[in-house]
């Protein structure tokens, strides 16, 4: 698995021209909490260790359940959302209550309820400057 930290990622959607599935992919695989997967016909969820995403350059993620044995079993390949292509998809990583304003010039801020959005991200467009912003106001806690 290819795993990209916080930093990361905030310098690769920085960096890029325009919307990204491989970055989409990256990004869905970094929020997921890597729970709540069926393991039906995987044996006893003792048997597991944890479960990995590995984001592909067409945007899908492949996630895998990691026996506590070490062995690697594919369980599932999904499509991540097109997050650095719309604002709306952007939005589903937004923290409920929390206010985001983004603007036509590639520029974007989060903030929790009762700040004011001040801390703006730049980025290609507005739905990767909101990813970014996202992704710092995580950094803050």
């Amino acid at each position: 698995m290819i795993d990209m930290t916080r930093d990361e990622l905030i310098t690769a959607l920085e960096a890029a021209t325009g919307p990204s599935r491989e970055l989409d992919a990256y990004f869905w695989a970094f929020l997921q909490p890597c729970q709540g997967v069926a393991l039906d016909g995987y044996g006893p969820p003792e048997d597991f260790s944890h479960y990995e995403y590995d984001p592909r350059e067409d945007g899908s993620v492949d996630l895998f359940i990691i026996k506590a044995a070490g062995s690697r079993l594919r369980r599932a390949r999904r499509a991540s959302p097109l997050f650095t292509a719309s604002l709306d998809a952007a939005l589903t990583a937004l923290l409920e209550g929390w206010a985001w304003r983004a603007q036509s010039n590639g520029l974007a801020a989060v903030c929790p309820p009762g700040y004011d959005a001040s801390d703006y991200a730049k980025g290609a467009t507005p739905a990767i400057a909101l990813l970014i912003a996202i992704l710092k106001a995580g950094e803050k806690g």
